[in-house]
């Protein structure tokens, strides 16, 4: 029995290769187009490590400017170091000098061998370094006091004054009540100041204590010595005595 062969007929819904391959990633370019992508991705990343680079050395220049900065600062503390200790040292070769003069002027004034020129020279030095000494402190009158102060309180209530001047950041080396002992009037303080700078920023501020609510009955004065003070006493009873005297109605003649 013959078998006769059929030709398998093409459906024509079905695409053929050649419009499967037409159709295809590689007919349409997609290879160039990966290669154009890994060539933009290499540029991407070309910048970005310049940028990190870049970024790299300004926070190493920027390190070395600090580092510059702080050694700056640091020379300039020690020399601020230095100035202050070496007042601290004038100070006290002061106080010394003015204690040993105080002992030589006595004790030759009192056997009566100096003679007059060299007592007046030998006062006026002790003078000049008494001023020179008294020129770091200030003197503040009419801070309340209680009974059997302490140390601590002192403290707080010249802490609280200076808050009320906005002046903290001057605040004095030391400080103590002077005077004798308490005997219900509160008793001067004196502030002394290392440094003369934070000294004046108190005392160009003692016109503000007036306007103060906590503190205007107090005022700063200066440490003037008890001659001084003496004189300053002897002319305000003078300006009383003439206050105080009715005026003449006699013309003068």
């Amino acid at each position: 029995m013959n078998s006769t062969k059929r030709k398998h007929s093409p459906d024509p819904s079905q695409p053929s290769i050649d419009q499967l391959f037409k159709k295809s990633n590689f007919a349409n370019g997609s290879s160039a187009k990966f290669t154009a992508s890994g060539t933009e991705v290499e540029v991407e990343m070309e910048g970005l490590m310049k940028a990190m680079k870049d970024g790299f050395e300004k926070c190493s220049a920027d390190a070395k400017l600090t580092n510059d900065l702080v050694a700056t600062i640091d020379l300039k503390l020690n020399v601020f170091e230095n100035k202050i200790s070496k007042m601290e040292v004038d100070i006290l070769n002061n106080k010394t000098e003015i204690e040993a003069l105080k002992k030589q002027l006595k004790s030759e004034n009192s056997a009566g061998i100096a003679p007059q020129l060299d007592i007046i020279r030998m006062e006026n030095c002790v003078r000049k370094l008494d001023f020179l000494q008294r020129k770091h402190n200030i003197i503040i009158r009419g801070l309340k006091e209680e009974s059997n102060e302490t140390i601590i309180q002192l403290k707080s209530r010249v802490t609280e004054l200076l808050s009320d001047l906005n002046l903290l950041d001057s605040t004095p080396n030391a400080f103590r009540r002077i005077g004798g002992a308490f005997d219900g009037k509160d008793r001067p303080v004196r502030l002394q100041f290392d440094d003369i700078v934070k000294r004046d920023k108190v005392w160009s501020t003692r016109f503000q204590l007036r306007h103060s609510r906590a503190f205007g009955n107090v005022y700063i004065d200066g440490d003037f010595p008890p001659d001084v003070l003496h004189q300053r006493f002897m002319d305000r009873q003078l300006r009383k005595k003439s206050a105080s005297c009715p005026p003449s109605n006699e013309e003068p003649k």
